[in-house]
């Protein structure tokens, strides 16, 4: 049989699948890949020196700016990459700093806030912040990130010492338990914008991540457990053990959710991490002991497939970051600032 002997509509829907399998198999010229442009390090810096600082390292060319961002008169205790802005809550100082991501300069600032910790963001207008404060309750605050400035809209009231914080559905999750003075997570509506419940996990709650699936976990200090909690109603779902209590210098950041290979990766001594699938809630493997100083800070980029480790030698001097495979196995490094604690990544299509 010729094609010359089919019927014209025939011919039409053979023609109509080849361009498709050309198209499945990857022929199309319009094709684009995701790469990861900058590795950002908040470097804590020690507390009476106020030198906190950013580092910024290129994967692609080995290019290090170990203070990209400096002169902050504080120290750093997070930052947060969003719409091409890199968020730094200035914690010492009392405020929340934003900068250009491309060129490092400074656009917008809040100032008058207790003690900025860890920021998430429910959509593109809105910011929620922990701020904690010694001298009356601390609080979440609400940040209005639209237009020329960054407003306070609005400051909720929470018990104890709010540290991590997440979004899922319409709800921003907050652990209270930051220096182990409470066993709460606060569960906040991000429409009305109010405390909706406490929920006591009996356990110290430093850190809270939310997967794609709308669960939300929990990651406490005091015992070698991550509570897994429903993030549309806080109920608790499962525990997951850890080899070890979570720990990190400074304190620094415990957890990294790796959202495109639905991955936790969580800081579960100063010399181990632990991974967890997602999908499964399952512990899957834990990385380490590794060599050298301890570990303020981690973070995984999927794209890559490279694990970054946040090494405190001490608050009076410069630390690293080393950059490993998944096996653990350490594959380079770089130089950071003093007190490496925080880790992003910013990406973009090519």
């Amino acid at each position: 049989m010729t094609f010359r002997h089919l019927p014209l509509a025939v011919l039409t829907v053979l023609f109509s699948l080849t361009l498709v399998s050309c198209d499945l198999l990857g022929t199309d010229d319009d094709e684009s890949s995701i790469v990861t442009e900058g590795v950002y390090v908040a470097n804590q810096g020690n507390f009476g020196d106020g030198n906190g600082s950013v580092s910024l390292y290129n994967p692609n060319t080995d290019e290090v700016t170990s203070e990209a961002i400096g002169n902050l008169n504080s120290i750093v205790q997070s930052i947060a990459l969003r719409n091409d802005r890199l968020y730094l809550a200035a914690n010492s100082g009392g405020r929340v700093d934003v900068f250009d991501a491309d060129d490092q300069t400074q656009q917008q600032q809040v100032t008058g806030l207790s003690g900025p910790r860890y920021l998430t963001f429910p959509d593109d207008g809105t910011a929620f912040l922990t701020d904690q404060s010694f001298g009356g309750p601390s609080s979440v605050a609400v940040l209005d990130t639209e237009g020329s400035s960054l407003d306070m809209a609005d400051d909720i009231e929470v018990p104890g010492t709010p540290e991590g914080i997440t979004t899922t559905g319409d709800r921003v999750y907050a652990a209270l338990g930051g220096f182990s003075d409470t066993s709460l997570v606060a569960a906040i509506d991000t429409d009305d914008q109010t405390l909706t419940e406490t929920i006591d996990v009996g356990c110290a709650p430093r850190y809270t991540v939310a997967d794609r699936e709308d669960d939300v976990f929990v990651v406490c200090s005091d015992t070698a457990e991550v509570v897994v909690l429903d993030g549309s109603s806080g109920e608790e779902q499962v525990r997951l053990d850890l080899p070890a209590p979570s720990s990190t210098v400074g304190p620094g950041q415990p957890a990294y959710y790796a959202a495109d290979v639905a991955e936790l990766y969580i800081v579960a001594s100063e010399d181990r991490i632990a991974r967890i699938n997602t999908t499964t809630n399952e512990v899957t493997a834990t990385t380490g002991p590794l060599e050298g100083d301890p570990i303020g800070a981690v973070g995984y980029d999927a794209v890559r497939e490279e694990l970054y480790v946040g090494r405190v030698p001490s608050f009076t001097e410069q630390g690293t970051v080393t950059i490993h495979a998944r096996d653990g196995t350490q594959t380079g490094s770089f130089q950071a600032g003093v007190a490496p604690t925080y880790i992003d990544f910013r990406r973009s299509e090519e």
